[in-house]
Order: structure tokens, then sequence, then C-alpha cells
């Protein structure tokens, strides 16, 4: 027998969907904001399924994203996805919408959430860097 170590395996329960400007321009991600909106929406319709516990959406001038908690998260993100690409009609037609699961949706959040995965310079890079190591919680330029 080897003589291997074994880490427990980290789950997340949550998952994380959506699309930045690469995957699709304004008019397309203002489009599955809209869809959301209703009431009968994605978001709505998971959690009143009880198939999400909870569905947060961020929104800036370059993405949409969800944040889905649910015990089966990859089934409530692919509904999720599913439900916005069949909502979206001709618009998303060979539209790509990105889906990560437990400890992948937490490594892109925070990817995300620190800028990693903006499209900035090395100079507003270095302003929220400083911001948050002051603790200030929102940085305007």
């Amino acid at each position: 027998m080897s003589a291997e170590l074994h880490r427990p395996v980290l789950k997340v329960p949550m998952a994380v969907v959506g699309m930045d400007f690469r995957e699709g321009p304004t008019t397309v991600r203002a489009r599955l904001k809209e869809i959301d909106d209703a009431a009968d929406g994605p978001s709505a319709s998971l959690r009143k399924a009880g198939q999400a516990d909870g569905v947060v959406r961020i929104e800036s001038c370059s993405r949409v994203e969800w944040v889905v908690s649910a015990s089966n998260p990859a089934w409530a993100a692919e509904l999720m996805r599913g439900s916005l690409l069949t909502r979206l009609g001709e618009l998303g037609v060979g539209r790509r919408i990105h889906l990560k699961v437990s400890t992948g949706a937490l490594h892109y959040l925070m990817r995300v959430t620190l800028g990693a995965r903006a499209e900035t310079t090395r100079s507003t890079s270095a302003v929220v860097c400083n911001s948050i190591r002051r603790g200030r919680p929102r940085v305007e330029f």
C-alpha cells in the first residue's frame, strides 16, 4: 500500500454563470439582465422551484454574472445558463455563457472582485490594490 496523503476535497455549494465583453456585446448583456428582471426570470424560477438557495447578480460595464448558491450548484447553473440562452432567442445564437462550479467558481469570483479579470492599466490596478489595503470598500475613477 502506498502512503499517499489523502486531503479532503473542498466543495463549495456555489456556481457562477455569466457573460463578459469578450463573450457578448453590451446589447446582449443588457438583454440578459432584462430577462432576469422579469417576475418569471431565471433567478426567480430557480429559487421558486427549490433548485437554488439564493442567486446574486453582479453587473458592471463589462460583465453580468450570477452567483448561484445551491445544494447541486452544477445543475442549478446549467438550468440558469440554458434558460438565459433560450430566452435570448436570435441574440443567443453562437453566444457563450460561461459557467464555473465550486472552487472554480470561488476562484473566478475572487479574480473578478479583485480586478484580475478586468482589462485595466497597471495604474488602475495599483489604485484598486492600494484602496483595498487601506480598507476603502469602493473606488471611483
